[in-house]
């Protein structure tokens, strides 16, 4: 018997097949590594959102008491900073002075500073701003 009826795979074909599984996988890695990453900060901007939202729900009914700036730490890495001005030249149609209302809520990501900003305008029901 001659060894012409049995064939099988070259080293070079074994090796070719290898780098391209390898190569394959390196970029399944790379894909999931950086959906990962999305999700992770997706996840913080979420979480910002929601900490803007409840600072601005802190106002309450008369901004006119919180006028200028404010900040401090929020925890969890996360800084704010509140603005509520009277915008100028502005009056609500009962003659009310209008407040500007902005909160930014800060944090690090990596090397990255990251930030989300809600901006409003209130009404203050208790005292008149002159």
């Amino acid at each position: 018997m001659s060894g012409q009826g049995q064939r099988g795979f070259t080293l070079l074909e074994v090796l070719v097949a290898l780098v391209i599984a390898a190569f394959s996988l390196a970029l399944m890695y790379n894909a999931v590594s950086s959906s990962l990453t999305g999700v992770r900060i997706a996840g913080h901007y979420a979480e910002a959102l929601s900490r803007a939202r409840s600072h601005l729900a802190a106002i309450g009914q008369d901004p006119a008491q919180l006028i200028g700036h404010h900040d401090g730490d929020d925890g969890g890495g996360f800084a704010w900073h509140l603005i509520v001005e009277p915008i100028p030249g502005e009056r609500s149609p009962n003659g009310v002075t209008v407040y500007g209302c902005a909160v930014t809520i800060s944090w690090q990501d990596g090397l990255l500073p990251r930030d989300v900003t809600l901006e409003t305008r209130r009404i203050s029901l208790g005292k008149v701003a002159k």
